[in-house]
């Protein structure tokens, strides 16, 4: 169990349906990713992502020995950033102690989901977005709504956990702090508050790219073409995602038609929070980058509801589209609202497509 640090022994019966139990349990170092058990099951080796160790556990006599596989001075963590780091594949925290950022942002990329959300500025159905090359491409969000040093209010929506309830929202600030400042010290001993965990988190999302190398080539002529296409005045894609970091900090309305819950809160509920509103940017949404689309799994656009590059390019009833493939290259029945492809052949879309498969 990565992010609670343990090793976790699951027993399923036979029943319908089968039901899961978990006998037994023994902790590990920060972030187990990976294990082996020897032939008689009796002893169980585990590598550690975070701190660079490796724990060798007896399953018997429950004993765990950890070991150095790395550099473990200073001992982790050593940085605004390793701390962030430690928050972010820990559930430990979390509202019910059982939920990390990278159950849906595993690796810092994203799970190919949608998921509801309600934080304070941002609403609606939502795909997971990768946290990879952020520094490139605040500011964050889709909406664009804040950066890495402003976003308390979006982690309070996950950090008050039911036995903070009162009726005194200071007592259940108060209530927060002693618990991150009691579960910080348990964890690697240090006392850490809420505000500076958010400004550690911060500081993991920024600190360094984590793009991986796309598989695809790059030097192909069909590539170049799409290069091209990328950017000519009418095609536009270069205008919206311009290089280097292919983002803009821009707003946009009007890319693709929007659902039910992209309307304003205002208009969903009159009665709504002022808080919730205020610099709210509904129905806006900036240009995330397009660096490492080639890694994305299938949820693209604000509410994850293109499945492929494809289908964010392609215009409804266009002539090159394949059996079960959607077009949303439209806003409120006008095409090429994201780019002006309904002019393009099939053989140029998909000289498009593998440029955009390359961008790292």
């Amino acid at each position: 169990m990565s992010a609670s640090n343990e090793l976790v022994e699951m027993s399923i019966d036979g029943g319908q349906p089968p039901d899961m139990t978990m006998p037994r349990s023994w902790p590990t170092g920060f972030a187990p990713q990976g294990g082996a058990v020897d032939a008689d099951a009796t002893v169980a080796v585990v590598a550690n992502q975070l701190g660079e160790t490796a724990s060798i556990i007896d399953l018997e006599s429950g004993d765990v020995v950890t070991l150095p596989v790395g550099r473990t001075s200073p001992a982790f963590p050593a940085t605004q950033a390793e701390l962030g780091e430690l928050f972010f594949h820990t559930a430990l925290y979390s509202t019910d102690g059982d939920q990390s950022c990278t159950h849906c942002h595993p690796d810092a990329a994203n799970d190919g989901k949608t998921w509801g959300v309600d934080i304070v500025r941002a609403f609606g159905r939502r795909a997971t977005l990768p946290l990879r090359n952020l520094a490139a491409t605040k500011p964050l969000l889709v909406e664009g709504v804040f950066d890495e040093h402003d976003f308390n209010l979006e982690m309070e929506g996950i950090s008050f956990r039911p036995d903070f309830h009162d009726s005194s929202y200071t007592l259940q600030v108060q209530r927060r702090d002693a618990f991150y400042r009691q579960t910080s010290y348990d964890l690697f001993g240090r006392a850490v508050g809420f505000d500076e965990m958010v400004q550690a988190v911060g500081a993991f999302l920024v600190v360094e790219p984590r793009l991986l190398p796309s598989p695809f080539p790059d030097d192909t002529p069909q590539v170049e073409r799409g290069r091209a296409l990328f950017f000519r005045p009418d095609v536009g894609c270069g205008a919206c995602h311009p290089e280097p970091s292919f983002a803009s900090p821009q707003l946009f309305a009007g890319v693709t038609t929007l659902g039910r819950y992209d309307l304003p809160r205002r208009d969903l509920d009159p009665n709504v929070s002022i808080k919730y509103i205020e610099n709210a940017r509904d129905g806006f949404f900036n240009a995330n980058s397009l660096r490492g689309l080639w890694d994305r799994p299938g949820a693209l656009f604000h509410d994850g509801r293109a499945r492929t590059i494809r289908e964010t390019l392609l215009t409804p009833g266009h002539r090159c589209a394949h059996d079960g493939e959607r077009a949303f290259n439209e806003f409120d029945g006008q095409v090429d609202t994201n780019g002006g492809i309904s002019q393009l052949t099939c053989d140029q879309i998909d000289d498009l497509v593998a440029y955009l498969r390359t961008i790292n």
